[in-house]
């Protein structure tokens, strides 16, 4: 433990003492310090029910501020020497967050999903976090064997100061053999240090369906808990055939849990242990682990359960192969419908008793909206720095739109120059990939543009940037699919609609310049129509009224509106005339 000198720590212990149940005895001190100097802390002390600053209702950003210090507080550990200030700032940062939120919320539980943590007290969705900060330390905790980590009403410094070293120690040790079982060596190492105030890997009280228990056990049984063969070997990312081989089993199992299929307890039971005795010891292996990490939730039942499994073994497989490059960007779609095509496939029932052809896992997997949704929580969840790289390369296009809009808005909501100035950089590289040879991908880049509409609008209040009318022009030109054509067709409306609305005429006038351009031939037929209806009725006479305002004259109007001397000269006429007709 940490060997500093009592008056380093005398304010932090004092915390300590205040924050323990046996703090009146005396019988509490910091793990590491030895007993005979309890005397420093000894004269009485008025317990603190409640930090001034603690929140009566604590928000998910409040709680994301305090687990960025508990971040902190393991970070300064392992750079730091143990009686080096910044570690015992951290540390007395961290635990008066931690204690404020423990005290406010009765207990924090915290929960390790995907790269992600989750509070269940405040919903059981992973908390927010748009700079990755989290996700960080997220990997930290898992790399450490961490899946659960419970910090109770009543705990002291030295206890919290204990759990840092502990995850160092274990981080150090991450590269060791499997063999190790990382739940016990919590459990042994926080009873060896006398921590009773926080717990780690602790399952708290919930209400599971009796199905999974079963379900679960059956795995253990066919020696899913006994060694591995390669026990020694360093852990590694599961290949695509191991993967393909696990959620056969996921899917196999699945048919003899549903009541729809009108089978008895005995018939089930056969039927999992047949799924099970054909798989392999090293695929049982892979299904335990992964429902270890990722345990039913409170009345979760079986079947949504094994749906929610099925997915968390697809994204991280996919994204730990897209981390080191296996996997590109554009290959992120076939990979996600290929192992889809592996659940619909296995998950198929021809007993006796069959009253469907796929079971309700198959059925979710063969979902084409599924699979889409899938795809969009992939690119969503995907690191930043990686989905930044992607954002800023020319395969943009591959992302969703509805990802690429969450991560725009993300950007131009935070109000800062240089988060807005990356959200149009990736919008102006978004739509450079209409030049691309894909049909596909120029299809999918002009639909993109459409719906973004509102977000570029938002990042240009004032004028659009000439590149983005320009490059949908050229586009449009050269475009010899139809839809996408009339895509971009329906983008440039949008324009200058926006252009005519906010007074920007010079805007219009060039995308109006650049669709005169073309040559009068009829493949070009689409663009001189849409030359036409971008001064229709309602535009033409916002832009007369705009010439008669009473204001300094743009001097892009004069010459829009001797593009139809006829229609300007019926307009003035007739508003003479309404205004002869007048009452003075």
């Amino acid at each position: 433990m940490r060997e500093v000198s009592i008056e380093t720590e005398d304010v932090v212990a004092l915390r300590a003492i205040v924050n323990s149940d046996d703090a009146q005895d005396g019988r509490t001190k910091v793990p590491g310090t030895p007993a005979n100097n309890t005397s420093a802390w000894s004269s009485p002390v008025a317990p603190t029910i409640v930090s001034p600053y603690s929140p009566s209702e604590p928000t998910a950003l409040d709680v994301q501020r305090c687990l960025k210090d508990l971040h902190i507080l393991f970070r300064s550990e392992r750079l730091y020497q143990r009686n080096h200030p910044r570690v015992l700032e951290s540390l007395e940062l961290a635990y008066e967050q931690l204690r404020s939120f423990a005290f406010a919320m009765n207990g924090i539980a915290l929960r390790v999903e995907r790269s992600a943590i989750v509070m269940p007290k405040l919903s059981e969705a992973p908390l927010p976090d748009v700079r990755g900060e989290l996700q960080a330390l997220a990997i930290e905790l898992q790399t450490a064997g961490i899946q659960t980590l419970i910090f109770e009403r009543r705990f002291h410094v030295g206890e919290l100061d204990t759990l840092a070293q502990l995850l160092k120690t274990a981080l150090l040790k991450s590269e060791q053999s499997s063999k190790k079982n990382r739940a016990s060596w919590w459990t042994a190492k926080l009873l060896e240090h006398g921590v009773e105030g926080i717990q780690v890997n602790t399952q708290t009280d919930r209400k599971v369906d009796t199905v999974l228990p079963s379900l679960i056990a059956a795995p253990v049984a066919f020696g899913g808990n006994a060694p591995r063969e390669d026990a020694d070997a360093p852990l590694s990312t599961p290949s695509l055939d191991d993967l393909s081989a696990a959620l056969r089993l996921l899917a196999r199992l699945t048919p003899p849990l549903e009541a729809a299929r009108g089978l008895s307890p005995e018939e089930a039971a056969r039927s999992i242990h047949g799924a099970l005795e054909e798989a392999s010891r090293e695929t049982v292996h892979m299904l335990l682990s992964a429902i270890s990490q990722n345990g039913p939730r409170d009345a979760e039942k079986p079947q949504p359960y094994l749906l929610r499994l099925s997915e968390t073994l697809v994204l991280e497989f996919i994204g730990a192969e897209f981390s080191v490059g296996q996997i590109v960007p554009q290959a992120v779609r076939a990979s996600i419908f290929k192992l889809a095509d592996v659940l619909v496939t296995s998950g198929t029932y021809s007993g006796p008793h069959a009253s469907q052809h796929f079971s309700t896992l198959s059925t979710a997997w063969a979902s084409e909206k599924h699979r889409e949704k899938l795809l969009e929580r992939f690119w969503v969840e995907l690191p930043p720095r990686e989905k930044s790289a992607v954002l800023r390369g020319p395969d943009v296009w591959c992302v969703p739109v509805s990802a690429l809009r969450q991560a725009l808005s993300q950007l131009a909501e935070v109000g800062v120059d240089a988060p807005r100035r990356e959200a149009r950089n990736i919008l102006l590289n978004f739509a450079r990939r209409l030049e691309v040879p894909e049909a596909t991908a120029r299809r999918q880049v002009a639909a993109g543009l459409n719906e973004l509409c509102p977000i570029i609008e938002s990042l240009w209040p004032n004028q659009f940037p000439e590149d983005l009318g320009r490059g949908a022009l050229q586009a449009m030109e050269k475009e010899s699919q139809p839809e996408t054509g009339a895509l971009l067709a329906a983008f440039l409306e949008t324009l200058g609609r926006i252009a005519v609305t906010r007074g920007d005429f010079a805007g219009l006038e060039s995308i109006l310049i650049g669709l005169e351009r073309v040559p009068r031939e009829p493949q070009f037929a689409h663009m001189q129509a849409l030359a036409q209806r971008l001064i229709a009725q309602d535009r033409w006479m916002l832009l007369i009224d705009a010439a008669l305002a009473n204001r300094a004259l743009d001097p892009a109007l004069p010459r829009l509106l001797q593009r139809d001397p006829e229609r300007l000269l019926d307009r003035l006429t007739l508003l003479r005339a309404a205004s002869a007709l007048a009452p003075r």
